[in-house]
This record gives structure tokens, C-alpha cells and sequence, in this order.
């Protein structure tokens, strides 16, 4: 397995050999660049390569968890359709409201 491609569905080019370079680099026990596993940091950019089937801003997340916290400080929100479907959790209903 160790053969295969990592990337398959990327281009062979210098962006994927860089890729591939640093990542061995960092993994490599006694390599000049090796970071110990407890002191990496995995850093992902929303550009969609790494989305599930139905992807989920995290702006949008933040837009939801913020109105939950705050939802106390303001009780009519739950006479508001979409704002009673967040705060139930109804993603379907608070699309459809929004």
C-alpha cells in the first residue's frame, strides 16, 4: 500500500511533489524536519476539498451557536418561525424560513 498514490485525483505537478515532499518531511522519525506528532497542527481551508456531501459554513455555524447563547436575553425570538427553528435544531425548517 505504501506504492499507492495519496493524491490520485490531484495533478502531477510541483504543487502535489511539495505536498507530498513536506508531508514526508514532517513524518520522517529521523529526518532534519521531523515534528513530533503532539506538536503538529492540522490547518484546513474552506475551498471544499475536504466537505462532507453537504457542506456547513462555519460562519453559518457560528451565526447558529451564537443565536443559542443568546436566545435567553431574548425570548421573543421563539414567536419568530425561523428563529424558533434554529433554536430547536430544525435545519430543515430554518433553511426553509430564512
Amino acid at each position: 500500500m505504501a506504492d499507492s498514490d495519496p493524491l490520485p485525483s490531484w495533478n502531477e505537478g510541483s504543487t502535489k511533489r511539495s505536498i507530498l515532499n513536506f508531508v514526508r518531511g514532517v513524518t520522517t522519525a529521523d529526518g532534519p524536519q521531523f515534528v513530533n506528532p503532539e506538536e503538529r497542527i492540522a490547518v484546513f481551508d474552506n475551498d471544499g476539498t475536504l466537505w462532507r456531501e453537504q457542506p456547513f459554513y462555519f460562519q453559518f455555524a457560528f451565526v447558529l451557536d451564537r443565536m443559542k447563547a443568546m436566545a435567553p436575553q431574548h425570548p421573543e425570538w421563539k414567536d419568530n418561525p425561523l428563529y424558533a427553528a434554529v433554536l430547536a435544531g430544525d435545519m430543515k425548517a430554518s433553511l426553509r424560513e430564512g
